[in-house]
């Protein structure tokens, strides 16, 4: 008896019309289907009939025949779409605190700025722009849970050196420090979203200004290695340290203003693009924080 080949088996179920991918582009469908056949891997998709998500897995037999086994999955696919909707809920009540927050700490720094400078409205104006830089972080940290992760996304680290650098310049010489871009000139092209990586960053080139001594020089780096680099003089961080900063409200030195949020977000963008970062010393105080990518053109966006 003749065999069906398995491409004419995969097109008569694109023909029918039951699989919901299919009937919007049944081409399309078929080389998905064909190409995670090829590469032995489980294919997720939705029957519109009743409603259901199914994976299959392709076994390939002795004789060189092909048997599927098919697993149900609708009740946990409902499960993932309630508790994506619940996250969604949360991330949009907190960006609505944030927004309703920022009006009225940027008119009561204004009010602070047109009073006499005494040690107590110097006072005052740190603790109103801790409580913005937190706003600020949360603000962040919901933009970085809304990016969608489209393997396909390409950043350019160079690009995002310098967008950091410029808007953050104004900054740093206000608190009488220096910033600049070094390492190479061309772009750095890897898989990542942009927004997200400049948010981290951003945060680390933040944090740098916030600890470095005054009159010395803040410096991004970027490597022709997919790596980009902050880089500050003065206090270094402490090997026990290093493991902990990154955590959600934990702080290097709690003396400092912030809610320690700073970091995490850091590190949340870098699991998210499967990199890496490094801490290390600078002789003479200082710290390093390097964000390595495995190679150029060949990272892809984690599934959050």
């Amino acid at each position: 008896m003749p065999r069906t080949p398995f491409e004419d088996l995969v097109r008569a179920v694109a023909l029918i019309g039951i699989v919901s991918e299919a009937q919007e582009d049944a081409e399309a469908y078929i080389r998905r289907r064909m190409d995670m056949h090829r590469r032995q891997e489980p294919f997720l998709q939705h029957v519109a009939e009743g409603d259901r998500w199914v994976i299959i897995h392709d076994y390939k037999t002795a004789d060189g025949n092909v048997f599927h086994v098919r697993t149900d999955i609708t009740g946990q696919k409902a499960a993932e779409e309630a508790l994506r909707k619940s996250e969604e809920k949360h991330r949009h009540f907190y960006e609505d605190v944030a927004h309703e927050l920022r009006t009225p700490l940027a008119l009561l720094r204004i009010q602070f700025d047109n009073l006499e400078n005494t040690e107590l409205i110097k006072s005052l104006k740190k603790d109103v722009d801790d409580m913005s830089r937190l706003v600020s972080q949360i603000m962040a940290t919901t933009q970085i849970d809304s990016f969608s992760g489209n393997p396909n996304d390409e950043a350019d680290l160079r690009a995002i050196g310098t967008e950091v650098v410029k808007n953050l310049a104004p900054l740093a010489f206000k608190g009488g420090r220096s910033i600049e871009l070094a390492g190479i000139e061309h772009p750095v092209m890897v898989r990542g979203n942009g927004d997200a990586l400049e948010i981290a960053v951003r945060n680390l080139v933040e944090n740098a200004i916030q600890y470095s001594a005054r009159e010395t020089v803040i410096t991004v780096h970027v490597s022709d290695e997919a790596a980009i680099s902050v880089t500050n003089i003065g206090q270094s961080i402490s090997p026990e340290k290093r493991n902990t900063i990154f955590q959600r409200f934990r702080r290097a030195d709690r003396r400092s203003g912030g809610a320690g949020l700073g970091f995490s977000i850091v590190q949340r963008v870098v699991d998210t693009h499967q990199a890496t970062i490094e801490v290390s010393d600078v002789p003479g105080g200082g710290a390093v924080f390097k964000i390595s990518f495995p190679s150029p053109k060949c990272l892809k966006i984690a599934a959050s």
